[in-house]
């Protein structure tokens, strides 16, 4: 009877420190996602920037 509660212990003792490992790495998860998307929004803004930029620049004749 013993062996069968062994394992759901093992299993419980387990799940708890995986829980605490991923509360701990939260803010590191927090803040790549906040790197993440600056880039996304400063590479959208640039290529946007970009785009205004080149339609209003004309080339001089060769």
């Amino acid at each position: 009877m013993l062996s069968d509660i062994e394992p759901l212990r093992i299993l419980q003792f387990e799940l708890a420190r995986l829980a605490g490992s991923l509360v701990a790495l939260l803010p590191n998860l927090i803040a790549a996602l906040i790197v993440l998307v600056l880039t996304w929004a400063l590479a959208r803004y640039g290529w946007r920037g970009e785009a205004r930029l080149l339609r209003r620049w004309h080339q001089r004749p060769v």
